[in-house]
C-alpha cells in the first residue's frame, strides 16, 4: 500500500493536475494560451475521481477476488458481511459535509469572493447527492425487492457527490437532479458489470469514482451556464462557459477537451499503475497471505476482530488463534516472498 500510494502521489497525480490546473498546463483553464479549449473540471471529476477510480480498477484486477467470493462456476456468491454499518454511514456524512468545501474551494480561487456563486455550488452539490441516493434506493428496491443496506446507500449518495465535481461552479442546481439521478444508475450498472467480469471491488470504488467521475466530465459541457458569474469575462475560462443544452456552440469545444483528457487520464493511470501492481504481485507483497485472509487481517495484525456480526460463530477459532497463533500467520505479510 505504501508503494502504491507513493507512486500515485509522486508520479501519477502531479502530471494530471498539471495538465488541467497549472498555469502552464497545455489544457488548463488557468493558461490563456492553452493548446485546446480548457478542460471544464472545477473540482476534479477527471483529475481526482477518474484518476482514483482507474487506479482502483487496475489494482482490483491484479489483486484478484477475495477467498470464497466466487463459487466453483466462477460466479459471485452472496455479499460478504461488512464491518460496522454505523461507521460507514458516519464516514459518508463526513465526506458529504467536506464536499461543500471541496467543490466551493476551487471556485473561490478562480472567481474570487462571490456569495451567490458559493450558495449555488452548495445547493447544486446537495441536489446531486440527494438525487443520486434516491435513484439508487429505488433501483435497489426494484432489482432486489428489498431496501439496500445503509453502506450501499451511502455509495449511492457518494456517487452523486462525485457527479457534481467537474461543473460545480457553472451548473444551476435544478440540473443536478438529472446529473445526480444518472449517477445513481451508473453506480449500479458499473457494479454489476464488474461482477460479470469477476472483478472484486470491495467498496465499489470503481463504480463510484470511475463511473461517476467520467459522467461528471461528460455532463459538465452539456449543462454549463455563464449566467452564474457576475463577470464572466473575469472568470478563468477564455471561452464562454455555456453548455450544449444552454444554447452555446462553445459547449462542444469543452466536451471535446473533457473527453480527450478523460481518455488520456485512463491511459496514463494504466501505464503507471499496471506495472507497479505487476511488480508488487511478482514480489508477493500485493495481497496478504491466504492464512491471514482466512482468519482476518485484524486478528493477525491487531489481535482483535473487526466484524461484530459473526463473532459468536467464529469466536473459538478466532480467539484461539490469537492466544495460540500458528507459525504460519504470526509473521508479517511482508515476509511472504521476495523479488
Amino acid at each position: 500500500y505504501g508503494v502504491y500510494s507513493i507512486v500515485g502521489a509522486s508520479i501519477l497525480y502531479p502530471v494530471i493536475t498539471h495538465w488541467i490546473w497549472s498555469e502552464t498546463g497545455w489544457a488548463s483553464s488557468f493558461n490563456p494560451n492553452s493548446l485546446i479549449a480548457p478542460v471544464l473540471d472545477d473540482a476534479g471529476g477527471i483529475a481526482v475521481h477518474t484518476c482514483a477510480g482507474m487506479c482502483s480498477l487496475v489494482a482490483c484486477f491484479f489483486v484478484g477476488p477475495r477467498q470464497h467470493r466466487l463459487d466453483r462456476k466462477g460466479k459471485f456468491v452472496k455479499d460478504l458481511p461488512k464491518q460496522n454499518q454505523s461507521f460507514i454511514v458516519f464516514g459518508m456524512f463526513v465526506l458529504w459535509f467536506s464536499w461543500y468545501a471541496f467543490n466551493a474551494g476551487p471556485a473561490i480561487l478562480s472567481a474570487g469572493k462571490n456569495e451567490s456563486l458559493m450558495g449555488n455550488i452548495a445547493v447544486y452539490t446537495t441536489v446531486c447527492a440527494a438525487s443520486s441516493g434516491t435513484t439508487f434506493l429505488f433501483i435497489s428496491v426494484l432489482l432486489r425487492k428489498k431496501l439496500p443496506e445503509p453502506g450501499d446507500l451511502s455509495n449511492g449518495i457518494l456517487a452523486g457527490l462525485v457527479c457534481s465535481t467537474s461543473g460545480c461552479s457553472v451548473i444551476k442546481p435544478y440540473f443536478g437532479i438529472i446529473i445526480g439521478s444518472v449517477g445513481g444508475v451508473i453506480v449500479v450498472l458499473v457494479s454489476k458489470l464488474l461482477r460479470k467480469l469477476r472483478i472484486d471491488d470491495v467498496v465499489d470504488a470503481v463504480a463510484v469514482h470511475l463511473g461517476c467521475g467520467v459522467w461528471s466530465a461528460i455532463s459538465a459541457p452539456f449543462f454549463a451556464d455563464t449566467s452564474l458569474h457576475e463577470s464572466p469575462s473575469n472568470y478563468k475560462y477564455k471561452y464562454r462557459t455555456c453548455g450544449i443544452f444552454t444554447g452555446c456552440s462553445e459547449g462542444w469545444k469543452y466536451l471535446g477537451s473533457n473527453l480527450l483528457l478523460t481518455l488520456l487520464t485512463l491511459v496514463w493511470v494504466t501505464a503507471i499503475i499496471a506495472p507497479t501492481c505487476f511488480l508488487l504481485r511478482q514480489c508477493r507483497i500485493l495481497r496478504i497471505k491466504v492464512e491471514s485472509e482466512r482468519h482476518g487481517v485484524d486478528i493477525v495484525e491487531f489481535e482483535g476482530p473487526a466484524y461484530n456480526n459473526d463473532i459468536k460463530s467464529r469466536k473459538s477459532t478466532l480467539f484461539n488463534d490469537v492466544k495460540n497463533p500458528s507459525p504460519k500467520i504470526t509473521g508479517s505479510r511482508r515476509g511472504e516472498g521476495v523479488c
